[in-house]
């Protein structure tokens, strides 16, 4: 990537970030997850085309689907991916991107997560209805909210998931669908991040800030942005928080809340992704652009 195009990354605040790699897809981007054991991403985008990248951004594995992955997963040991395609379809693959079992779920699916190791699939539908199943196409569990969760993500400590609405929300559940916790909110929410052990659990909640909430369930207050919080990535361990904005701006923290970094994206963000130690973060664009972004 040229200088020029990499201008914007010089135009901003504090202890500035630099590009280590980045990659575009053959169309414009629809999802991507990252492993944050291995490093590597899976990709999706809107000509049917899915992904593996390492750690580096190199394509190790593509394939073609017959429709779009709208959503996709990946294990943080990189060994299972799930995508999403069509408005119900759910399928688990290997890492090279070979179709290990794929099944149609009654309603649409909002939502999809992967168990740290790959064991457990989950997808929430927009009946309200979340389930889980084995890697072996098995139904482990369901469970119903009062509102369908347009965000699900598991814990890497224990064998639960939480989840949140895409507005009123946030709930933890166990393994065996058994709901733990669930608090209700008063903003609609575009991301729910949580690290590893599920202590802090953030939610993007617009015009409301970064919204944070305790491993019971018990908010621990707001981080208020100078902009409409529209995303937001944690390290496993809450050392470093990011978040971006619908005014195109993407902000580092420490866990307190203390300005890192400020930058002004080149384009509006479709999703982004925190590396384990907190140390990058993956933008990923619209345009199809993916891009690596770490502090040295």
């Amino acid at each position: 990537m040229d200088q020029e195009s990499l201008r914007w990354l010089q135009d901003g605040q504090g202890r500035l970030p630099v590009c280590m790699w980045s990659y575009t897809t053959d169309a414009p981007l629809a999802d991507f997850k990252l492993a944050r054991e291995t490093g590597e991403i899976v990709a999706s985008d809107h000509s049917g085309g899915v992904y593996l990248l390492d750690s580096d951004g190199q394509v190790r594995s593509l394939t073609r689907l017959g429709q779009v992955a709208r959503e996709v997963a990946i294990s943080d040991n990189g060994a299972a991916i799930a995508v999403v395609s069509g408005p119900s379809s759910l399928s688990l693959m290997t890492r090279r991107l070979a179709f290990q079992w794929t099944r149609q779920l009654p309603d649409s699916i909002l939502s999809l997560a992967l168990a740290p190791y790959g064991e457990h699939v989950a997808v929430s539908l927009t009946d309200g209805w979340s389930v889980i199943y084995t890697q072996a196409n098995k139904k482990h569990a369901t469970f119903q909210t009062p509102r369908p969760l347009k965000h699900i993500a598991f814990l890497g400590t224990e064998p639960a998931l939480v989840g949140a609405a895409e507005y009123g929300l946030v709930s933890k559940v166990r393994l065996d669908g058994q709901i733990q916790w669930s608090e209700s909110l008063w903003s609609t929410v575009g991301g729910l991040s949580a690290t590893g052990n599920g202590e802090s659990i953030l939610l993007a909640g617009y015009m409301h800030g970064l919204q944070m909430f305790g491993s019971d369930g018990a908010a621990a207050g707001t981080l208020m942005l100078d902009g409409t919080a529209s995303h937001v990535g944690q390290s496993y361990h809450s050392h470093r928080i990011y978040s971006a904005t619908l005014e195109q701006h993407l902000a580092c923290m420490s866990k307190t809340g203390d300005l890192v970094y400020l930058l002004v994206l080149p384009e509006p963000l479709l999703k982004m992704q925190v590396t384990a130690l907190g140390d990058a973060v993956i933008v990923g664009f619209s345009s199809g652009r993916i891009m690596k972004l770490a502090m040295l």
